[in-house]
């Protein structure tokens, strides 16, 4: 089978859709199929298009043709919001009309990070939400196929009269284990034996308006006196963090960098307002760095993790459950190590791009067998 991905981006251009799209690309290659990566900028090579970002119509009717001249089997578009909008190589204005002209001749499917966030209190969110779900909607409804790795999403996209029910596609952690020397890691920033070290990696304002929970769990392990070091990772600012907090904050890291931090961690933290979600890319690096995991459960969280020892959820609101499931942790480093073992095996079971690559191939081969 001959395959497209089509994005804004690919590399040497960075991001998580950018290394989702090779990442996907890599898994059904190794399947034996053909795939073919389009994106707006980025390197040409042997299987990369660059189309350029001239957001004209006479520009998409330009690539409409290069895309038809293909050959494709079936073509997969990366979505986000935002990610066509104005100023994009891909107008979001354009961008139904477009992908109903392609479905029109090819087989086509959409993969669905995002469908927007809307929020009353927030009535910019809300306009710019409201517009963009409309614009989504409509691409997902001329689709033949739409993916997402969310179950709430799931949920969402099955009330949009989509032609199939939408299919469960998970995504994969893009910081792979690189093998390190993780003691003397330890030692280099003076982080003696016995010490905890509880990890926050990225998650923007989900993180920023769930700092409560971190402020009580400061109190609470200097109250009982559990020495323990915060690792803030992904852009997380110290200021977040109370004044007297034992805080490492290594700015920039490589792949390998991150992966021998990540190793160092004893107990990776995700509190975040909307809950953890499968389709948080830091949770399932977390998980294949047999880490174990506390976060919060909230609108947005997977039923899926009622089920999965290593990853422990308190309710979004309770705070103290928050603290105390990490409490209950940190005096327990033989269970850290069991779950946490028992996360990496998970992990590779479930969310290993093979794996995710077989889930898309196998539901566009059903899709087939449709015709």
């Amino acid at each position: 089978m001959r395959l497209g991905i089509l994005t804004h981006s690919l590399p040497p251009q960075e991001g998580g859709i950018v290394d989702h799209t090779v990442q996907l690309a890599q898994g059904i290659r190794q399947q034996g199929h053909e795939v073919i990566m389009i994106g707006g900028r980025g390197a040409a090579t042997h299987a990369t298009l660059i189309v350029g970002e001239d957001r004209r119509a006479s520009a998409l009717d330009r690539l409409l043709a290069t895309i038809a001249e293909l050959g494709l089997d079936h073509l997969v578009l990366q979505y986000t919001p935002l990610m066509y909008a104005r100023g994009s190589w891909l107008p979001d204005r354009p961008l139904v009309r477009f992908w109903r002209s392609l479905s029109a001749r090819m087989r086509t499917s959409v993969i669905v990070h995002e469908t927007y966030f809307l929020s009353w209190s927030h009535p910019t969110s809300l306009l710019r939400g409201s517009f963009q779900k409309t614009k989504l909607k409509n691409t997902a409804k001329e689709s033949h196929i739409v993916f997402t790795a969310s179950q709430p999403l799931i949920h969402e996209l099955d009330g949009w009269g989509l032609r199939f029910p939408a299919v469960m596609l998970p995504i994969s952690s893009n910081i792979p284990v690189i093998e390190a020397d993780v003691a003397a890691l330890r030692t280099r920033h003076g982080i003696i034996t016995n010490t905890l070290v509880l990890t926050l990696f990225g998650g923007g304002n989900n993180l920023k308006w769930m700092m409560r929970h971190i402020v009580l769990l400061e109190q609470q392990l200097n109250a009982v006196r559990i020495a323990h070091t915060w690792l803030l990772l992904g852009g997380v600012p110290r200021a977040w963090l109370p004044a007297e907090a034992s805080v490492l904050a290594p700015g920039w890291l490589s792949l390998e960098e991150l992966s021998a931090y990540m190793q160092m961690t004893d107990i990776f933290l995700m509190p975040n307002w909307v809950g953890v979600s499968a389709k948080r890319g830091t949770l399932m690096a977390a998980l294949e760095h047999g880490l174990a995991v506390v976060g919060t459960r909230g609108y947005m969280s997977d039923d899926l993790w009622n089920n999965v020892e290593g990853v422990i959820l308190a309710d979004v609101n309770d705070a103290r459950g928050f603290c105390e499931a990490v409490l209950s942790l940190a005096r327990d480093p033989h269970r850290r190590r069991r779950i946490g073992h028992a996360n990496r095996e998970y992990f590779s079971k479930q969310f290993a791009w093979s794996r995710i690559a077989d889930e898309l191939i196998k539901a566009v081969f059903t899709l087939e067998d449709l015709r």
